[in-house]
């Protein structure tokens, strides 16, 4: 699907009844308010949910660095850059294997790391996307509904607006988290000890 930037906005814009725009840069109320708003509502709705379509796997790299947590965690990793959300850290090959792995996303002296017990750990997480051709159709009806529901005050001054605005976005959001879910729901494979477990279980009954 082919769709630009402008055209989510006039999406919104045409959602609480405003003139559409031809750039994110001429001289309009809606464009500045626009230009303002769509990065972070962008963001903050990649962020929201595991989407398909922004979901990415990558071996984390280790590092050496002194800090504090060191003496929690036994590995340090550099939190990748266009991550907007982890999702799941995991050994090679236990993707699939429904055992929690405990981690903690951690701030020093303005670097981002991720600290776990996991050797050689890989990550699973919410990659920032900024172009809007990768968006998922139903992401994108979605993602308009709550750009309107952001631009109704500041445009229109109307609660009226923001409203139904806000009733667009959250059947549209439902309709997207389902259709997300039907087309990538994980599969969840028993780890051995589970699987020994359940087997007793079975045998007791």
């Amino acid at each position: 699907m082919s769709i630009s930037d402008v055209e989510i906005c006039n999406l919104a814009l045409s959602k609480i009844g405003q003139s559409t725009i031809n750039s994110l840069t001429e001289a309009s109320v809606e464009a500045e308010a626009c230009a303002l708003y769509y990065p972070n509502v962008r963001d903050a709705l990649l962020r929201s949910y595991p989407w398909n379509f922004c979901s990415k796997s990558v071996s984390l790299g280790e590092t050496s660095e002194d800090i504090p947590e060191n003496s929690f965690w036994k590995y340090l990793y550099v939190h990748p850059s266009d991550c907007l959300r982890v999702q799941k850290i995991f050994e090679k090959g236990c993707y699939a294997l429904d055992v929690p792995n405990d981690y903690e996303i951690i701030s020093y002296q303005s670097v981002k790391y991720i600290c776990c017990d996991i050797y050689q750990a890989y990550c699973r997480y919410s990659q920032a996307i900024e172009d809007p051709t990768m968006f998922d159709s139903c992401f994108i009806d979605a993602f308009s509904c709550k750009l309107a529901a952001e631009l109704a005050i500041p445009i229109t001054n109307s609660t009226d607006r923001l409203k139904i605005a806000m009733q667009l976005y959250q059947s549209s959001i439902q309709a997207a988290m389902m259709t997300n879910a039907i087309e990538g729901a994980d599969q969840k494979f028993m780890s051995e000890h589970q699987q020994a477990a359940m087997k007793y279980v079975n045998c007791r009954r």
